[in-house]
């Protein structure tokens, strides 16, 4: 169960691309975080209600958990490892990719907010909805490109006579 070469060119450009709309949720959520305020907290799951440092805590670590899977997948790939490897971020992207769709599910919710009702909070927290969205759809199309294998069908001759079913 190799991963074709057929699939595995578009592997690395859709690295480049879930790299792209990480960006975009990075800003979102720095943004946020520059201006935040602790009045609309307890109303989003996720948000913390402590201080203004703490309340995207959980974000952070979302987004730093995306980085570190690109990471490694592109690592894999340049260094043609992704075949030995390739199970392993298929389940890790697969659980960041859930991450980020309950992030874009708060930030929703969260625009519904009288603190995000206009001006730049608004903005702020429709690019980080905007981010989390395109990273996961680009996750999905990430986790197609690594988990798309046919299964071998051929059967193996193990001994004369007999076969491997």
């Amino acid at each position: 169960m190799a991963l074709t070469a057929n699939h595995a060119k578009w592997v690395f450009p859709l690295v480049a691309l879930a790299f792209c709309t990480w960006l975009v949720s990075l800003g979102g959520l720095s943004a946020l975080q520059h201006d935040c305020g602790t009045q609309y907290a307890p109303a989003v799951r996720g948000f913390s209600v402590a201080t203004c440092r703490r309340v995207y805590r959980y974000y952070w670590f979302i987004v730093a958990f995306e980085f570190a899977v690109l990471a490694g997948v592109a690592m894999s790939t340049v260094a043609a490892k992704l075949v030995h490897s390739r199970i392993a971020w298929v389940g890790m992207l697969a659980i960041a990719t859930l991450l980020y769709m309950q992030a874009s599910d708060s930030f929703l919710t969260g625009q519904r907010l009288p603190a995000f009702a206009g001006g730049q909070p608004m903005h702020r927290a429709r690019t980080m909805t905007a981010g989390c969205i395109m990273t996961t759809v680009a996750n999905i199309f990430l986790l197609l490109a690594l988990g798309w294998v046919a299964e071998e069908t051929a059967v193996k001759r193990t001994t004369v006579g007999e076969t491997n079913v």
